[in-house]
């Protein structure tokens, strides 16, 4: 089950505190390609780990032990 934040709330926001981490914004790794992606940046952090994205737009939640951080 993915999780995904109310943008409605001002906390979830662009300026609010689910982009506001040091990983943000950071290119890393997947340790296990995703449907033939291997690089993605994190855009927003989870209970769980972060959320990446890949270049074709899609948004995986991934744990931090599957990935690698630049």
């Amino acid at each position: 089950m993915m999780l995904f934040p109310d943008f409605n709330d001002p906390a979830n926001s662009e300026q609010g505190q689910y982009t506001d981490f040091p990983e943000y914004g950071k290119q890393c790794d997947l340790i296990k390609p995703w449907r033939g992606y291997r690089r993605a940046t994190i855009v927003a952090q989870t209970s769980r780990g972060f959320i990446v994205q890949v270049s074709s737009g899609a948004e995986i939640d991934v744990y931090p032990d599957e990935i690698e951080i630049d």
